[in-house]
């Protein structure tokens, strides 16, 4: 006898009040994307399942999750995760999707061949030289001064010159920028070029010049050097609030070094929200729409960096932060002004990974300069020919 009586209940409940959101990301601030969650969730009575999933795994996960058909209804996703499209079965946005103060620019971040495939959230995501005052003077402008300071920084107390990531490729790229390279020249893989091997022997010659612990990782180059074991280290802006928080006055930031004088080139991405399994064309579109609105409006766009110091993607509130930069603050936009967009082509997956074996096997002397980049270069083409996202 209550069936009828809860169905008729069900029928007056509005649909967004039924509506939950399973919504996925990989930001350092855990505590805070947690409370934007909460914050919509008062505001909208939509609920909001946040799920967390540490960086290096992220987009295995997130292909694994789509492999067997298990979506997340919006995800938080650095733009280069694009060219997996196909397989994550993203759809084409309309562009009315995202707020008119986005400049043209940032909009073209997240879309491959003019179509749209996910709204621009913040951008960045560049490395920087970070530093503490407690040793450094002046910041090194270039490699040769911060290798030659190597023994001043011992004397003052610093266990090592520098940390930064060696394995991790996205570490790798600025020297290859150096040297007039990237991973892919437009829509093609190009890692077998004269740029790679300068790259490379310069890599080399920088982790045997005794100013990188031969083990460092994301430990060494986060944790690490807010307890002061490193002088430098080059991180991204992710970074920044906490080593802010947890240097205080030592705390100092400066252009990457240069090479000779080649300025380094980092790469910087958009983090896009995604809706894996065509979400937006099912039942909770108009819940996904408020959370899109939700994430640019002005309160959270400013919190991004407030909280993260993660950039808008809102051009009057990114004016807002560039109008009240300090020294530091100045030095990391300096440093975004000298980086190259990411590549969000299909290719790029297959290049990180071609790279990380080709480079390991180089540091370690397995292969030539000449094989490694050779075996990067077909592998990279060959994953992508299996996987049907080669581009001639």
């Amino acid at each position: 006898m209550y069936r009828p009586l809860l169905c008729f209940l069900l029928i007056l409940v509005p649909p967004l009040l039924q509506a939950k959101l399973v919504f996925w990301n990989s930001q350092n601030e855990k505590e805070y994307v947690q409370t934007l969650a909460e914050e919509f969730s008062l505001a909208t009575d939509i609920e909001v399942e946040v799920n967390w999933i540490h960086n290096q795994d992220y987009k295995t996960t997130l292909l694994l999750h789509a492999y067997e058909g298990d979506f997340p209804d919006v995800a938080l996703v650095p733009a280069d995760f694009l060219g997996v499209h196909r397989h994550l079965k993203l759809s084409p946005l309309s562009p009315s999707l995202i707020h008119n103060y986005v400049p043209e620019k940032i909009q073209s971040a997240a879309s491959i061949e003019g179509k749209l495939y996910g709204v621009p959230v913040f951008w960045g995501n560049h490395l920087m030289l970070y530093y503490n005052k407690k040793y450094v003077d002046e910041p090194a402008k270039n490699w040769d001064e911060l290798v030659d300071s190597r023994s001043v920084l011992t004397k003052r107390g610093a266990k090592n010159a520098l940390a930064l990531n060696i394995n991790e490729m996205y570490w790798f790229v600025p020297f290859l920028g150096a040297f007039g390279g990237w991973p892919m020249d437009g829509s093609k893989i190009d890692l077998n070029s004269s740029s790679m091997k300068q790259s490379l022997v310069f890599y080399r010659y920088l982790l045997n010049a005794g100013i990188i612990p031969k083990d460092c990782d994301s430990i060494c180059v986060h944790d690490g050097f807010k307890r002061g074991e490193s002088a430098y280290s080059i991180s991204g802006d992710w970074a920044y609030k906490d080593f802010e928080k947890s240097l205080g006055n030592d705390f100092g930031v400066a252009i990457l070094p240069s090479v000779g004088n080649k300025p380094m080139v980092s790469m910087y991405s958009t983090y896009v929200l995604v809706f894996p399994g065509s979400g937006l064309e099912g039942p909770k579109r108009q819940a996904l729409e408020k959370f899109i609105s939700y994430m640019h409006s002005k309160h959270v766009q400013r919190s991004w960096f407030s909280e993260a110091g993660l950039l808008p993607v809102r051009e009057d509130v990114y004016k807002e932060v560039i109008k009240n930069a300090d020294k530091n603050l100045s030095a990391s936009l300096a440093q975004l002004s000298l980086s190259r967009e990411m590549p969000v082509e299909p290719g790029m997956s297959y290049a990180w990974e071609a790279m990380v074996k080709g480079v390991t096997r180089f540091l370690r002397g397995i292969y030539t300069v000449e094989k490694a980049t050779m075996m990067m270069q077909q592998q990279a083409i060959r994953d992508a020919k299996r996987n049907g996202d080669y581009q001639e």
